[in-house]
C-alpha cells in the first residue's frame, strides 16, 4: 500500500487476503472507498543493519541528549541550592532559555506543565520557591520556581459556593450508597437449590 496513508480497517483488511488477484470487500476508510488487490506477498524479513542504522544512530543521539538535558538540569537545581543563587542567574550561566507561564491553579492544567508540576508547586512552602527537582516533559527537562502566588478571591468562592456544595453532597451521597452496597454484598448469602439444578 505504498503512497496510502493506511488506517487500521485497511491493514486489517490486506493481511486477511491470501490468495493472488484476491480483492477485499468495499472498505470505508474516513469518506473514502477502498477495494484492496493482493498483487505481490512479500514475506516478513528483518531489515539489514545498513537500513536501519541511520534511524538507531538518532534514536541513540536523543537518548543520550535526553540523559545530558536531565543531568544538567539536576547540576543546575543543586548549583542554585549551594550557591543560594537565583535561577535566572543559574540560567544564564548554562545559556539557558528562561520562559514564564501563565498562572495554573490547583484544578486547572497549566499552559503546557507537567501536572506533577504543578502539584508540587501548591506543595511547598510560602518561602520555598524554587521547586524540588526537574521534570522531565518530551525531550526536555524544567526546572521552575514559583515568581507569584495568587491568593484566591473570596467573592468568587461565595458565588461558587452553591455548585460547589451541591457537588460535594453529590459525592458524599455516591459514597454512602457504595459503602452500604459493599455491606449488604458482604452480608448476603447465595444458596443453590436441587431442585433448580434437575429442572436446568
Amino acid at each position: 500500500m505504498k503512497g496510502l496513508e493506511a488506517g487500521e480497517a485497511l491493514r486489517n483488511a490486506a493481511f486477511l487476503l491470501r490468495e493472488k488477484e484476491d480483492f477485499t470487500e468495499v472498505i470505508q476508510e474516513g469518506e473514502s472507498l477502498y477495494i484492496l488487490q493482493l498483487v505481490e506477498r512479500i514475506p516478513p524479513r528483518d531489515p539489514s543493519f545498513e537500513e536501519v542504522k541511520e534511524k538507531v544512530t538518532q534514536d541513540l543521539k536523543r537518548v543520550k541528549a535526553i540523559e545530558r538535558a536531565g543531568r544538567e538540569a539536576e547540576k543546575a537545581l543543586e548549583g542554585i541550592k549551594a550557591a543560594k543563587s537565583s535561577l535566572a542567574s543559574e540560567a544564564a550561566k548554562m545559556g539557558w532559555k528562561l520562559q514564564l507561564s501563565p498562572p495554573a491553579g490547583r484544578m486547572a492544567s497549566g499552559a503546557g506543565l507537567p501536572n506533577e508540576m504543578i502539584q508540587e508547586a501548591f506543595s511547598t512552602g510560602p518561602e520555598e520557591n524554587l521547586l524540588p527537582r526537574p521534570y522531565r516533559q518530551g525531550d526536555r527537562y524544567l526546572v521552575a520556581e514559583v515568581k507569584e502566588r495568587i491568593e484566591p478571591d473570596p467573592k468568587g468562592l461565595e458565588e461558587r459556593r452553591p455548585l460547589l456544595r451541591s457537588l460535594l453532597l453529590s459525592e458524599k451521597r455516591e459514597s454512602l450508597f457504595r459503602s452500604w452496597l459493599t455491606e449488604l454484598r458482604s452480608k448476603a448469602e447465595i444458596s443453590t437449590y436441587k431442585a433448580l439444578e434437575e429442572i436446568l
